[in-house]
């Protein structure tokens, strides 16, 4: 399905329907028996782009990489740092998802720099909100609604987002502290200090990861003079370090939480021997998933009152996801006869 005309007479088709794209999110393409799967990966392209205006439109099922191309060749960037770009994920289904990588700390996630969807109702009615420049993005706020709907309040066929130029250079800098309390105790200093932090993560042992980014020959110097303010030895580490979640099961739960929260979940982490890092300064958990093992991680996200939403393992939701009316109300308004799966 390569046009709109094409992808709303297959969803007419349907009574029940779940859009996808690349798959790089199986656990999210898992539906009932008898759901009709709309593959969008045929939608795409770049529809829309100005480099002067810092804004790019472009069709549900391109690939991120393409924009990142495009985007870097024009000194640009999405500095949420979307996941699993190498493994081809696209525009749609990072929306749908809701994800964000570890830049979301300083700048914000998807939700931020979406301005603009065309998506079809559960019923195939066209929606458009928001704009194709910053200024003009008005009226309903259809697109961040979207923004972790998982296909459940619409087809997204094309977005357009915000971006911000490259950084000259990049360091990340990692600090032992041995201990996870240790860790969330720097944690809490490092958002206080004025360094303009690119990224934190920490893990459970101990280790404390920033990103700088800024212009050239500026970046050691604040890496030495954030390990002197702090009374932590940050060294400098390569950038791989960055790469989560993965492609499969090794990172690939999100649990969202608040850095309060983290020693507890962590202990039931750590009693299930699984692999677990915190991102965002502690705002989010990324938790491996191993084989067989979903039944007892909702468990424990049932413990601890969080929920997590799995990428590559089925089921997608595990532990609590509270359903308020307001989100019921909203599904109904969208896809009254309850074609989306």
């Amino acid at each position: 399905m390569t046009t709109t005309d094409s992808i709303r007479d297959a969803l007419l088709a349907s009574p029940k329907a779940r859009p996808v794209g690349a798959r790089t999110k199986p656990a999210l393409c898992d539906a009932p028996a008898g759901t009709a799967f709309l593959d969008l990966s045929g939608h795409r392209g770049i529809t829309d782009y100005e480099p002067g205006e810092f804004t790019f439109t472009a069709r549900a099922g391109t690939p991120l990489r393409d924009i990142a191309e495009t985007l870097a060749r024009n000194g640009q960037y999405l500095p949420f740092d979307p996941p699993l770009v190498a493994e081809g994920a696209t525009v749609g289904g990072t929306i749908a998802a809701g994800l964000n990588g570890p830049g979301r700390l300083r700048y914000g996630g998807v939700r931020d720099f979406i301005i603009g969807a065309t998506f079809l109702t559960g019923d195939a009615r066209l929606i458009r909100g928001g704009g194709k420049v910053v200024k003009s993005a008005a009226g309903f706020d259809f697109p961040k609604l979207l923004v972790g709907s998982c296909g459940r309040l619409g087809v997204i066929l094309e977005a357009t987002f915000k971006v911000f130029p490259l950084p000259q250079e990049r360091l990340t800098a990692a600090a032992e502290t041995g201990s996870l309390r240790a860790a969330l105790e720097l944690t809490a200093r490092l958002v206080l200090q004025p360094a303009d932090l690119d990224a934190l993560d920490f893990e459970p042992g101990g280790r404390v990861l920033v990103r700088l980014a800024g212009d050239h020959g500026t970046l050691e110097a604040r890496r030495e003079r954030l390990s002197r303010e702090t009374g932590a030895a940050f060294a400098a580490v390569g950038e791989s370090c960055w790469a989560a979640p993965s492609g499969d099961a090794a990172l690939s739960v999100k649990v969202p939480l608040t850095p309060a929260r983290v020693p507890e979940l962590d202990a039931a982490l750590a009693s299930l021997g699984l692999p677990r890092r915190y991102s965002v300064a502690g705002q989010v958990a990324w938790v491996g998933l191993p084989a067989g093992q979903p039944a007892a991680l909702d468990a424990a996200l049932r413990a601890c009152r969080l929920g997590g939403l799995s990428l590559q393992t089925a089921p997608a939701r595990l532990g609590l996801w509270p359903s308020s009316e307001g989100e019921q109300w909203v599904r109904r308004a969208f896809d009254p006869g309850g074609r989306l799966a």
